[in-house]
Order: structure tokens, then sequence, then C-alpha cells
């Protein structure tokens, strides 16, 4: 989320924005790119209307058996916290949509590996504002390129779990990290990666 949040419920190294001269090209698609994200169910209209609603995308990426968190800094906040991406969302909006233009806007992809369905939702009170965060999680390939959006962030870091959720500012990203940390973990219990995937060649 964007500002301060009172929850009511429920290759390592900092990467500097580059000039506007020199953007990175346009990353190649992952495998997924070609699919639609899958609907979502639409935030009830006709409750919690006057909440703001934010769609947060916590993007990841398997380093062999080691998921890394791709996390921004804002430049529009006193301190500069460290987020995943996310997207406002106005009351008669569509989740895959706000997901679609988040992912490409903030971050310049246009594909990726797997699309979590929504996995944690929670509601805040900031600065006279009262919002709902709503998270997935995408998962990108290992050599996926990044372009942040310039005009919110000035930097991107890919971090292990153990690093991330101490540069995570607010209870509400750091809930929902926690939640994608055990989702991936359970889901490769349940199905094992071959070992190709789960440690680098001799």
């Amino acid at each position: 989320m964007d500002s301060d949040d009172t929850v009511l419920s429920g290759d390592h190294g900092e990467h500097h924005a580059p000039p506007a001269d020199k953007q990175p090209a346009e990353p190649a698609n992952t495998p997924g790119a070609a699919q639609d994200i899958p609907p979502a169910v639409q935030p009830d209209s006709s409750a919690n209307s006057a909440l703001q609603t934010i769609v947060q995308v916590n993007i990841y990426r398997m380093n062999y058996d080691t998921p890394e968190f791709l996390l921004v800094k804002r430049i529009d906040d006193d301190d500069h916290s460290w987020q995943p991406i996310s997207q406002k969302m106005a009351a008669d909006g569509d989740i895959a949509e706000a997901i679609k233009s988040a992912l490409k806007l903030q971050a310049g992809l246009d594909g990726y590996k797997k699309l979590s369905s929504e996995m944690y939702t929670y509601e805040w009170y900031a600065h006279g504002q009262q919002g709902r965060d709503i998270v997935f999680a995408v998962e990108v390939a290992m050599d996926t390129g990044i372009a942040i959006d310039t005009s919110q962030f000035s930097h991107y870091l890919w971090l292990p779990y153990s690093q991330a959720i101490e540069k995570l500012k607010w209870q509400g990203n750091k809930e929902a990290l926690r939640r994608l940390r055990d989702h991936i973990t359970a889901e490769r219990i349940a199905h094992p990666p071959p070992p190709s995937q789960t440690r680098p060649p001799e």
C-alpha cells in the first residue's frame, strides 16, 4: 500500500533507476506471457464502498530452491519505504486489469510464469483514509528484467525472505509476505520440482 497502514483485519544488491535515456530494453516475455490473467472475485460494490481499494502484487522468482521477492523503494513517502508493487483501483474497477497495469507500468513486465488466486485481504486506516489491500502473487523467471516506474520508485531489490521481511515497514505488507512464503513452501512440498531446479549444477 502507498502509506502508513494500521491493519484493521485480517542477484542481490540495490538497483537504481536508470537515467531516462538509458532505460532497459523491453524485457523478453516469460512463459505464460500469452495467457490471460484469470478472472478474480470482484469487491462487493455495496459493501465497504467508502474504502480505497488497492491491488497489491508480490512478485517473486525462484533462485533454485530459494524464493526471492521484488521490493521497490517509493520516492513520495517521507521515509521512502520499501514495498511490493501495488495499483489503486476505482470502485467499479477490474482486479485483473489492475494486476496487468501494475505489472506493466510499475515493473515493466508483460509476462509471468504463474499468477496466484487472491491470497490475502486486509483493511487499514491512514491519514484520515480507510482502505483495503487485495493481495496476489506473481512468479517470474530468474532472468526476467525489471524496469521500474521512475516517477514512483528510485530503486528495486530482489531479496530472500529473511531480508525482505526486515525491509518492509508496514504490518500488512509483512503478513502478505509471510503468507506467500508459506504458500510457496507448501506448494513445493506438494509438487516437488525436479532436482535441476533446486540446486545449481556441480
